[in-house]
Formats: C-alpha cells, sequence, structure tokens
C-alpha cells in the first residue's frame, strides 16, 4: 500500500550537533526506509562547527534545515523541529541510529491501530548485538535506594522493563520516538529547561498524567550506537545526567522527596566510589571512576541548590505515576 497525502504521514526531525558523518547516514536511510510513506526530514542543527549543514544541503536539497547560531539544547532545538513540521507522525531520532527494514512503515500502522497511544519506541539494539536499557521505571526513594545498594542487579525489574513483548512503560529513552501529533498538542511540547538529558523522562510522565500510553514495540527493531554528541565531553555530560535528575525530581516531587533524592544520590556515588577503591580499580575503569569523582564533588558543594536546581520551587504533593505507584 502506498501510503501518501498531500501533507506528509511522517516528519521525522534529526538534531545534529557535530556528527555530519552519522547525519548524512541517517538521512540516507529514512529516505531509503519511507519508500511507502510521505515523509519530510527536518534538520535542526545546534550551532556544529564540522560542516554538518553545508554537506546535508550539498546532497539532499529537499530537507529542510534549521541553523542555529548557538546551542540552546536538545529539547529547544527538536520543539524548533517540531514547530517547523506538517506530519501526522513525528519521528523523533538521533542521528547515531541504524534503522532495521520497514521499520516507519510497521510502526505507522501499529499507532493507526493504537489510538490511545502517545508515542512508541522500538525494540534498540547495541553495535554489539545486545539488547539496550531504554524502558525504564520513573523514579521512587525505594526504587533509588535499592540502586543505591546494587539491589537492581539482582532485579532489574525494579528500575527497568523487558523488552520481551508489546507493554505500557513509564518512559522509554529517546533515540527513537515515534510521537502522535495530537498528543503532543495535548500534552505539550518538550521541556527546555532540559537542556540535555530529562526532556524524554518528563515528556512520557506528563503523558501518563494525561491519560496517554508510551509503548514499547519489540516487533521493530533498530541499533543505537549512543554517545555520538557526548563523547566530545564525558565528564561534563556525565554531570549534566545528574543535573537532568535532579530537575526533573524538582518538577514533579515534592521538597520531603526532593531531599531524599539529594541524599540518595550523594550515597551511591559515595558506595560506588569506595567500592571501587577498596577492591581496586581496573586500569580500563579509571575515567569512570574520574566521572563518578566530578559528579560525587558537583553534588557535596551543593551546586544544585546554588545553581536553583532543587528545593527552590513552592511545596507540592508527590505524585508518582502508573507502574510507578
Amino acid at each position: 500500500m502506498n501510503i501518501t497525502e498531500k501533507n506528509p504521514i511522517l516528519s521525522v526531525i534529526l538534531v545534529n550537533w557535530n556528527t555530519r558523518d552519522l547525519l548524512l547516514q541517517s538521512v540516507f536511510e529514512i529516505k531509503r526506509e519511507t519508500e511507502k510513506i510521505s515523509v519530510e526530514i527536518i534538520v535542526v542543527d545546534n550551532a556544529s562547527t564540522d560542516d554538518s549543514v553545508k554537506a546535508v544541503k550539498a546532497l539532499y536539497r529537499d530537507v529542510i534545515v534549521i541553523e542555529n547560531r548557538e546551542n540552546k539544547g536538545f529539547a529547544y532545538a527538536n520543539n524548533q523541529g517540531y514547530k517547523r513540521s506538517n506530519g501526522q507522525y513525528i519521528c523523533y531520532m538521533n542521528t547515531d541510529v541504524e534503522l532495521s527494514a520497514g521499520c516507519f512503515e510497521k510502526m505507522y500502522n501499529f499507532m493507526e491501530e493504537n489510538r490511545k497511544i502517545a508515542m512508541a519506541g522500538p525494540k534498540v539494539y547495541n553495535s554489539d548485538g545486545t539488547v539496550q536499557k531504554t524502558c525504564w521505571r520513573f523514579e521512587t526513594p525505594k526504587r533509588m535506594f535499592a540502586q543505591v545498594i546494587y539491589l537492581h542487579y539482582l532485579m532489574p525489574s525494579i528500575v527497568t522493563f523487558k523488552t520481551d513483548s508489546v507493554k505500557t512503560v513509564d518512559f522509554m529513552a529517546g533515540c527513537f520516538w515515534f510521537t502522535r501529533r495530537g498528543a503532543l498538542e495535548d500534552v505539550g511540547l518538550l521541556d527546555e529547561q532540559f537542556f540535555f538529558y530529562g526532556e524524554d523522562k518528563d515528556w512520557c510522565f506528563r503523558c501518563h498524567k494525561k491519560g496517554w500510553n508510551i509503548v514499547i514495540n519489540p516487533d521493530i527493531t533498530i541499533i543505537h550506537y549512543g554517545g555520538s554528541s557526548s563523547s566530545a565531553a564525558p565528564t561534563r555530560y556525565f554531570i549534566q545526567q545528574e543535573r537532568a535528575l535532579l530537575q526533573f525530581i524538582a518538577k514533579h516531587y515534592s521538597n520531603i522527596g526532593q531531599l531524599q533524592f539529594y541524599l540518595l544520590r550523594i550515597m551511591y556515588y559515595v558506595i560506588r566510589i569506595a567500592s571501587q577503591i577498596i577492591l581496586g580499580v581496573p586500569l580500563g575503569k579509571l575515567k569512570k571512576l574520574q566521572k563518578q569523582i566530578a559528579c560525587l564533588y558537583w553534588l557535596v558543594t551543593l551546586r544544585p541548590i546554588h545553581e536553583h536546581i532543587i528545593l527552590t520551587r513552592p511545596e507540592k504533593k508527590m505524585d508518582y505515576i502508573g507502574s510507578s505507584v
């Protein structure tokens, strides 16, 4: 069946920051996998310095390119792409994703058959063929404590969902989101207060509050190589992940909950750093230890409070959602 209309069925948004070769490969794969679906491809470039914009314009003149003079963050750029889009469905896709045959058409059909789904995602594999964890549960103090004491290694379901069947999950990492425009209009766009990381969890949280479902469909697969942009500054991005987590906690949980999470995160790093020092740090793990020390320093020097990330908003009721209750 040839699924075409005057306005495109699908808008694929690619946010790029210095990943020129991956970007060009992504556009090539999108075009290959949308022969039966009308599509528009929107590239939002966050002030890249590797001639990404020049390259994509030269090779793909039909691709819509938005050039930002500064990097205002992942959520901001995706929202720019959405505001320029016309598709019935919006696919937010990372440039370091490799598509499987028929993934867009399969996802379109799946969404058409399930009208209460706000966003569906595929089963994600790492480059070595192992399954990548992309379906997570919202944090609670009990779940966080379980992570602090390594209990989640014995019971992974405390923090993640298995991706062995079609199911509703709390939230899904945002490397490939197939979203319904109606849900975006109802729930709102990504929160631009999240510069990088966290915007995916926050949007899923808001979807659940509005009665929409977030669903994993393992019959559709992709490969996600991961870290293509953040690898340029690993320690800084490691701290950014921590900042995004606390931003999410501050936005949705009470002041008491925020304090609990803050102290639990400090415990998390203290235990991991101490255990590595006592047991001995393999040479290949030194960089990871350095990141953990940097993150612990950021926490214990009260930077989350000085940066007005936590304990700065009026008191509110703690609100756990769905399977996180």
